[in-house]
């Protein structure tokens, strides 16, 4: 693809998130930092250089999805993410369908 990198989450339990934002299918550029579970990648330059300000990695000994001080960093808050009652997934609140399973988000 030309030099093209991208991420696509395929249905992963905890969500894929580029730059603290969820996202299902994403261009990657040099310095964008990739949260997976509770992996942290970075993305660089053939070289090994990165262009972003943002750290990589959380503080040490933190649980991503349990210490308030890291959850507090992300741009996607809690309010922005909704999970799918049918399997489970995390959705963005504004999606009315679940984009794993299909099955509506918000029912009355």
């Amino acid at each position: 693809m030309n030099g093209v990198v991208e991420i696509e989450d395929l249905g992963s339990r905890f969500g894929t998130f580029v730059n603290n934002n969820l996202v299902r299918k994403q261009q990657l550029n040099v310095g964008d930092k990739i949260r997976l579970g509770d992996a942290f990648l970075e993305i660089v330059s053939a070289d090994g250089a990165s262009e972003s300000q943002v750290p990589v990695s959380p503080p040490p000994n933190a649980d991503p999805y349990l210490d308030p001080a890291v959850t507090q960093e992300q741009s996607v808050t809690d309010q922005d993410v909704v999970f799918c009652k049918a399997c489970g997934l995390p959705n963005l609140r504004e999606d009315s369908d679940c984009f794993a399973c299909g099955k509506p988000l918000h029912l009355a």
